[in-house]
């Protein structure tokens, strides 16, 4: 097993070496989805105002080092995001998507492959707001108060510094 820290595949833009896995893409029936790239890409400034308007994570699928203790999805060891959306969403693909960070993802790692059936509909921050139920998004349905313990979202944050992922009912069909 490699030495290199596991990767927070739900990582915002400004984390330390962050880089891209993905690209948003909009299905025919309007439902959002992974794009996954081949390699990652690092997160550079150019890259950023490239985006003009958009918010990284609008559009972006972000991958970074886990912060263990220092995020607030981070529970007992794991990723209680991880488990949540594996429990709580429903799978959108009938076989596991081409990633470039999966022998490094720490959804993979602690979920295996129902994290990967379900990964494609996350969306990190939705600027029009999040299809996914609060409960899959925060423990307990509570967005933490301090956004500084908390790089993916807080209380107090609009909706696009919240997770979303399409809603679960519509997740049970295929691709």
């Amino acid at each position: 097993m490699s030495n290199a820290p596991l990767l927070c595949p739900s990582a915002q833009p400004e984390q330390p070496d962050a880089h891209v896995f993905g690209v948003q893409t909009t299905t025919a029936d309007n439902q959002r989805r992974v794009g996954y790239l081949t390699e990652t890409i690092p997160v550079t400034e150019e890259l950023i105002v490239s985006l003009g308007q958009t918010s990284a994570p609008e559009v972006l699928r972000v991958a970074a080092p886990c912060m263990h203790g220092a995020c607030a999805h981070f529970e007992g060891g794991a990723c209680a995001l991880a488990g949540r959306v594996a429990r709580m969403l429903g799978p959108v693909v009938g076989a596991l998507p081409r990633c470039a960070i999966r022998p490094s993802c720490r959804w993979f790692r602690e979920q295996g492959p129902a994290a990967c059936v379900r990964c494609p509909q996350v969306v990190t921050n939705s600027h029009e707001g999040s299809g996914v139920p609060v409960e899959v998004a925060y423990r307990d349905g509570i967005a933490p108060n301090d956004q500084a313990s908390n790089s993916h979202a807080s209380a107090d944050a609009p909706a696009s510094d919240r997770i979303s992922a399409s809603s679960a009912a519509s997740s049970a069909a295929g691709p």
